[in-house]
């Protein structure tokens, strides 16, 4: 198998492993962060009635 990898020039992608839910979750935290910085979203609610425990 990484005989046929190298020699393809090309990655290996596991057909049962989900890629973009990997990236969603690895870059959600800085799209919130960014989406904030620019007002597209409001800041977070920091009250104590609105967290929830």
């Amino acid at each position: 198998m990484i005989y046929s990898i190298l020699k393809n020039r090309c990655p290996y992608r596991d057909p049962e492993f989900d890629y973009e839910a990997l990236m969603v979750n690895r870059n959600a935290e800085c799209w919130i962060w960014k989406l904030r910085e620019y007002g597209y979203l409001p800041p977070p609610d920091m009250s104590p009635q609105s967290r929830t425990v």
